[in-house]
């Protein structure tokens, strides 16, 4: 199994945000499955996922086709030396604190559909449904009016193969 070492507001293994479509598929080779819609303000955008790494990742045209969005869904994905997905949500906290991680907070409650909970400042989103974290959200850093991505500078970040 292939471990995707998270960071946040620069990516997941391989996956740094700000790279281009073709330089995923460069690296990383096809997707197993693309999406292609439009985001909540109408841009266009493609989700690509990579299944056997249990992660997708998002290009949108606003953002010239630039990875922007990640969203981990496997344990293979370890975010400041914490695998959260499939922990107990009522783990989440002491996790996120033990990983570093402050300032978490309920984003939204849709019942049985699940609960998100955000920690703003480093652009991360936990996804739990019946009781266990199911995904993992992560977005670039943005600059302090919120409207301007700051990318990552693109160097090498590898991917740990077990």
């Amino acid at each position: 199994m292939v471990e995707l070492l998270a960071i946040p507001h620069r990516g997941a293994g391989p996956f740094v945000f700000g790279l281009s479509r073709a330089a995923i598929a460069g690296i990383m080779g096809s997707p197993e499955a693309i999406e292609a819609g439009k985001d909540g303000l109408g841009h266009r955008e493609e989700e690509w996922r990579y299944e056997k790494l249990q992660l997708a990742v998002t290009f949108t045209e606003e953002d010239d086709w630039k990875l922007s969005g990640i969203a981990a869904f496997g344990a293979n994905c370890i975010l400041n030396g914490v695998r959260f997905i499939g922990r107990d949500i009522a783990e989440l906290h002491a996790s996120c604190r033990s990983a570093g991680i402050g300032d978490l907070q309920l984003d939204d409650d849709y019942g049985e559909c699940g609960v998100c909970y955000s920690c703003d400042y480093l652009g991360l989103m936990f996804w739990a449904v019946d009781g266990y974290v199911t995904t993992l959200n992560m977005l670039p850093r943005f600059d302090e009016t919120g409207n301007r991505i700051c990318w990552p500078e693109l160097t090498a970040f590898p991917a740990k193969l077990e």
